[in-house]
């Protein structure tokens, strides 16, 4: 069959959200993609930054092969061996203290929003920043900018005020002790590649301490190695309450 073919027939059989590339990937190997006619492409998308070890890793997958032959799923009403070791590595790397697992950057965000209004009691208001983007469920498009993501599942979360990227002063001006937590990706990746200037989150950590918020790093596109080091916020050397 043809890449043409293909394409109708996903046409016939899905519903039309997302506006594809007309190319038809058959497999991966490494940082390789390959169509369905065997042609070669360098994959700079992994995924949407979730691929980061490449396609067709050996170890990864007999790791995965090894797994699925003891247990693929029993879901959270048990405990696994293999969920609590995660769990202390990703304590070794990140330094935080405990951890929650999720399907999906956006479901990472949708929780981290959700922790922080449990813990910070009646504060429910959110400050994220313009040209940001944090997902597509509820929560995350609520704290997401960009108008053409948001118009038409409005109305969204609320209260959510957007304050100017590397603006400590519009930050400031927004700040009250209703405010929940601010949100933020320390590089601003759907936008661009804008990294927060060092001073700017040194300031927000000040501010915590006069208006007792909490801090969320969106680290979906900077975590894991992408930025030299683990994450994003040892460059910046500072200890955010979630990631």
């Amino acid at each position: 069959m043809s890449e043409i073919d293909w394409i109708e027939r996903e046409k016939r059989s899905m519903i039309q959200f997302f506006a594809r590339q007309k190319v038809v990937i058959e497999r991966g190997e490494d940082c390789w993609l390959y169509d369905i006619n065997g042609k070669k492409y360098l994959d700079l998308v992994t995924g949407i930054a979730c691929v980061s070890i490449g396609h067709s890793n050996r170890y990864f997958i007999e790791k995965i092969k090894e797994q699925m032959e003891k247990l693929i799923h029993v879901s959270n009403i048990y405990y696994t061996i293999p969920q609590i070791e995660l769990a202390e590595k990703l304590k070794e790397l990140t330094k935080l203290d405990k951890f929650f697992f999720c399907n999906s950057g956006t479901e990472a965000v949708e929780a981290a929003l959700k922790i922080s209004r449990k813990v910070t009691g009646k504060r429910k208001k959110f400050i994220a920043f313009k040209n940001s983007f944090h997902g597509r469920t509820m929560g995350s498009l609520s704290v997401t900018w960009k108008e053409k993501f948001r118009k038409p599942f409005e109305p969204l979360i609320s209260p959510v005020e957007f304050a100017e990227y590397n603006n400590i002063e519009d930050l400031e001006r927004m700040l009250d002790h209703e405010t929940s937590a601010v949100i933020l990706e320390l590089i601003q990746g759907e936008s661009g590649v804008y990294p927060a200037d060092i001073d700017f989150v040194k300031q927000i950590f000040e501010l915590k301490e006069k208006y007792d918020f909490l801090v969320i790093f969106d680290e979906i596109q900077t975590g894991f190695g992408r930025v030299g080091e683990w994450f994003a916020k040892d460059l910046y050397k500072v200890e955010p309450d979630l990631i």
